[in-house]
């Protein structure tokens, strides 16, 4: 099946992505690092390919990835101008997509465009929302970026759709199985089409300080964590692509007003180390889980709230002609 590690057994068990479109959310696609101006960052994204570039004036774009013209992959071409030109016949296209000609001045046929997905860069990520119209805002903090110091990461990449990842913040018993943390005061609000948990966690045998902190979850693939206690908040996203694997993206950012301007890349540098393994014992069960919801219990009260808001959340695919 293409997505092997989902399978559709009941109400709560997702279809796998792609059956009926693409969750309707904001998707990390790449790193800021990763795209410098004047230059073309190719990626796989949805079930198919898209492109970023930069602009002289800092400017992001995310487009669908094949030339209108006989289908060469616009990552193997070259910026001129602020726009984005095709390596084989040089049909080169704005930062909206719209095509604006060809070097051997042909009139361009009507239409001719690429997708061009709604794009903001937040947080050392470049962000594209599947859809037409972004339902809601990009995942943030609440302050501007200069009042953190942050670090943004691709720590990930495992076999299933995005809500696995964010499941896990929700999931009590596998926090104290699996982690071993110890997890108390816990308190899940739903508000509107988005999910709020309260918890103190901590301990463990990666020595995770013991803290207070909020989850703020958007959508199906994207986790805001804030009032951290300790003054350093995280932020992951989960992209899918490809043949039912999805790509994890961590941003770690401490608070200037809450840590000494001496330490805080040094406690930031620290707190990402200590995500990452806990990711990292997270990753061989997401390559093998066949995941399916058959008994839960009086814990699972969290994970079955979550799983119902997935199993109906919006679909849609409008670059599915352009970007496969």
């Amino acid at each position: 099946m293409s997505s092997s590690t989902m399978v559709q057994k009941d109400r709560l068990t997702p279809e796998p992505q792609g059956v009926g479109g693409f969750d309707e959310c904001w998707y990390p696609v790449a790193l800021s690092s990763e795209v410098a101006p004047g230059m073309v960052h190719g990626c796989e994204f949805l079930d198919g390919r898209v492109v970023v570039f930069r602009a002289a004036g800092g400017g992001v774009s995310v487009l669908s990835a094949y030339c209108r013209h006989l289908g060469a992959d616009l990552a193997d071409g070259d910026i001129k101008d602020d726009c984005i030109r095709c390596p084989f016949h040089h049909w080169t296209y704005d930062a909206s997509g719209h095509c604006l000609g060809s070097e051997v001045g042909d009139r361009v046929p009507h239409g001719t465009s690429l997708f061009a997905f709604p794009t903001e860069e937040r947080w050392g990520l470049i962000w594209a929302f599947n859809g037409v119209e972004p339902t809601y805002e990009v995942p943030t903090w609440e302050e501007n970026d200069s009042e953190r110091y942050y670090s943004a990461i691709m720590v990930a990449d495992y076999r299933g759709d995005p809500f696995l990842a964010m499941l896990n913040v929700i999931d009590v018993q596998h926090l104290r199985s699996l982690h071993g943390l110890d997890v108390s005061d816990i308190d899940l609000q739903t508000v509107g089409e988005s999910f709020h948990v309260d918890m103190t966690i901590g301990g463990g045998e990666m020595g995770l300080p013991t803290m207070t902190r909020h989850a703020h979850i958007l959508g199906t693939n994207a986790v805001v964590y804030s009032r951290t206690s300790i003054g350093i908040d995280m932020m992951s996203a989960a992209t899918p692509y490809g043949d039912g694997r999805s790509r994890l993206y961590l941003v770690t950012a401490g608070l200037h007003s809450a840590i000494p301007a001496e330490a805080i890349a040094q406690k930031v540098a620290e707190r990402q180390r200590l995500s990452q393994d806990v990711i990292a014992q997270d990753i061989p069960v997401l390559e093998r889980i066949r995941f399916r919801v058959d008994k839960v219990t009086t814990s699972d009260r969290g994970v079955v709230t979550f799983l119902q808001f997935v199993t109906n959340y919006p679909r849609s695919h409008p670059s599915a002609a352009l970007i496969a």
